[in-house]
């Protein structure tokens, strides 16, 4: 029983939680992500689109408010003014970035994120490299040695967010200038395309639009045609859950273990109907003292009830032990799957481990 609880509990909590990536983003419910998926054999369903695509749509649909595009992400040594390095997971990313993904501008004007020049890290990442020292206007060298001011510190980015935590950003002509990427409709299909829709907007609006008006527009019909190649609008908090077979691995864990809390509840249930033999003298006492049908069937509940709380007790110090391996696994910490926003998935786990292990005898014996 306590070894279901704990698989039952942990388990959902977890496919709940990446279920729910970017909750935390203002306005998560007016933002998408694009995906473009090619039909044909071999091809399928990929985060990455042409570089001009978000801010075409800007331009383009009235229904999309703003848009950025992200390309990469890379983790290398930066260098401080003392020549000691730092690994910083790092994005290119254009100036509407926290526009669209407000992960919490502490300091700094977004629009110099333009500038090739300059850096913006986040709070944890200046904290490490600087420690009380004020970051902004410290100089930073990234791995090709290009020297970037501080010019802006964000918030300490959660690790429930499809980007992935990172801890720097810079301007995305960064990449563009040092490996010759070309932004045209022509140039390279590795950019993340974000946008946020206006108040009432439609989706499947700005979806018909990229499948239609837009390939003519911009020359890719026959691109489109030739591979099968259309445009998705994703949910941002659903994103996750889009890339590779991350989805169905979601899935196939949550349908595993409902099946495990299910044999584990019916294995409770018929061991307690085994003892009925034993028992019976026991049932037959209180049915003699004027023991009703709902007073016996309340004992066995409550009996029930309490081996819940010792099983519940063993699960919460099991994930407590193993909370570091649990987190190397997951790669976050345990306790992000059981904040206010995620605890529901708890109660519901065991109340209905409770119910399923408990009425069946509960209702046979009395």
């Amino acid at each position: 029983l306590a070894l279901g609880l704990t698989l039952g509990v942990f388990l959902l909590s977890y496919v709940n939680y990446r279920y729910n990536y970017d909750n935390f983003l203002p306005d998560n419910e007016r933002l998408y992500k694009v995906f473009t998926n090619v039909a044909k054999e071999g091809g399928g369903v990929d985060q990455h689109t042409h570089a001009p695509l978000a801010h075409s749509l800007m331009r383009d649909c009235a229904e999309v408010e703003t848009g950025t595009r992200i390309y990469g992400s890379m983790t290398f040594a930066w260098k401080d003014e003392d020549d000691k390095e730092h690994q910083l997971t790092t994005y290119s990313v254009d100036t509407l970035f926290f526009n669209v993904l407000d992960f919490g501008l502490i300091v700094g004007d977004p629009g110099k994120l333009g500038d090739f020049g300059n850096v913006f890290i986040s709070e944890e990442a200046a904290k490490r490299i600087f420690g009380d020292e004020d970051p902004i206007g410290k100089v930073l060298k990234d791995g090709l040695d290009y020297p970037k001011t501080v010019a802006g510190i964000f918030c300490e980015v959660p690790y429930n967010t499809s980007l992935g935590r990172f801890d720097a950003l810079v301007s995305e002509s960064q990449h563009q200038v040092n490996y010759d990427i070309e932004t045209s409709w022509e140039g390279t299909n590795e950019y993340f395309s974000y946008i946020k829709l206006r108040h009432g907007a439609s989706a499947e609006a700005v979806e018909e639009w990229m499948n239609g008006g837009m390939l003519d527009k911009y020359g890719l019909r026959e691109v489109a045609d030739k591979y099968a190649l259309s445009f998705m609008m994703v949910p941002v908090k659903r994103a996750e859950v889009m890339v590779g077979t991350r989805g169905q691995y979601m899935d196939f864990i949550a349908v595993l273990t409902i099946l495990v809390l299910m044999l584990c509840a019916l294995n409770y249930a018929l061991l307690s109907i085994s003892s009925l033999v034993n028992r019976s003298r026991t049932i037959a006492v209180m049915r003699c003292t004027a023991a009703s049908q709902s007073d016996i069937w309340a004992q066995f509940m409550w009996e029930t009830f309490f081996i819940m709380i010792a099983a519940g007790a063993i699960a919460v110090v099991t994930i407590y032990l193993l909370r570091d391996t649990l987190a190397t696994t997951i790669d976050s910490p345990v306790a992000n799957l059981f904040t206010m926003q995620n605890i529901w998935v708890t109660v519901l786990v065991v109340l209905a481990f409770f119910l399923g292990s408990g009425i069946i005898p509960a209702t046979l014996f009395a």
